[in-house]
């Protein structure tokens, strides 16, 4: 758990936390992490809203609201 939590520069804490979170609600697939490229708001501001999504060799962008309802089929799919 250490070397994931360097590897990925978490703290090891937020990690065993983020665990227990999911154990507590029921995960049971495998957890991974995955990588997450943060926007200055300045830059944010001038894209329209949206969400990339890339998972193994898929890419969903969507633009506009995202509804968790929505999020959740998306998400869903790429993993069947």
């Amino acid at each position: 758990m250490a070397q994931v939590a360097r590897d990925n520069g978490v703290g090891l804490g937020l990690l065993h936390y983020w665990r227990r979170q999911a154990r507590a609600a029921g995960v049971v697939e495998e957890l991974r992490l995955v990588p997450v490229t943060v926007v200055a708001e300045a830059e944010q501001a001038s894209q329209t809203a949206g969400m990339e999504l890339i998972v193994r060799d898929v890419t969903v962008r969507i633009r506009g609201a995202i509804e968790a309802d929505h999020l959740r089929t998306v998400l869903a799919a790429i993993r069947a």
